[in-house]
């Protein structure tokens, strides 16, 4: 399931068909400010950027700067009017989901800051509303949930990934922090080494750690460092 570009999420614009192939999300002051980081809404290959526009144009349709992003199953998303070398991403890169790949701005035809955002599928620009899903630790503006519906991903929801040619499961597993043991048993994979282009794996979900349990694990380490400078002392004498 494709996440929201921005965790503050404000719709200014909705998607229109031929009038508008996409949604324009805006900003908060109490919630990072104009320039919000952008993310990719899912893992994917960077397949077209262009950085270096500077201007804010009042005529045309100019995207300014912007990122685009294949998903794998004739799906991409593109972000648009980003800010001016907010980005260090080339053509080719792989990204993943919730990574940050740029800044909301306001270049090329844009009337303030925000993100035109949309989802082409089969070369077709659709309704990004129906891809996308709001994650627990993102923000909806209350205008925006009164005046449109919204998916909403449940708390500890598995994401899904599709295999992409040359894929290996390694890979996958560096690309989403997760580990090879964790995707085999979760996929009831019987031979890893057989996985196919095309094939949807089950992503595990990140568990955050609790607090107290981190704090333990603090202590715990301080204790190993007293007892390795004893340990050492001890040696030397």
């Amino acid at each position: 399931m494709f996440q929201y570009p921005c965790d503050y999420i404000a719709i200014t614009q909705n998607y229109k068909n031929e009038a508008h192939h996409g949604v324009d999300l805006g900003h908060s002051t109490s919630y990072g400010g104009p320039n919000h980081d952008i993310k990719a809404v899912f893992s994917g290959k960077v397949v077209k950027i262009r950085m270096n526009y500077k201007t804010k144009d009042t005529t045309g349709r100019s995207y300014g700067n912007y990122i685009e992003i294949d998903h794998g199953n004739q799906i991409h998303s593109l972000y648009a009017h980003l800010v001016y070398n907010s980005s260090n991403l080339k053509v080719g890169d792989e990204v993943t989901m919730g990574q940050v790949i740029a800044k909301m701005g306001e270049t090329g035809r844009a009337t303030g800051i925000h993100t035109h955002f949309e989802i082409i599928k089969n070369g077709a620009r659709v309704n990004p509303l129906s891809y996308l899903y709001v994650y627990p630790n993102q923000v909806v503006q209350k205008k925006t949930e009164e005046n449109y519906v919204l998916q909403y991903a449940k708390e500890g929801e598995e994401m899904t990934y599709t295999v992409q040619s040359g894929d290996v499961l390694w890979k996958i597993a560096e690309k989403f922090e997760t580990t090879v043991d964790a995707l085999i048993e979760l996929n009831h994979l019987e031979n890893p080494d057989l996985i196919r282009p095309g094939q949807i794996l089950k992503i595990p979900s990140k568990q955050e750690t609790p607090d107290e349990e981190v704090e333990a694990l603090k202590k715990e380490i301080e204790e190993l460092k007293n007892r390795l400078k004893q340990i050492s002392t001890l040696s030397t004498i």
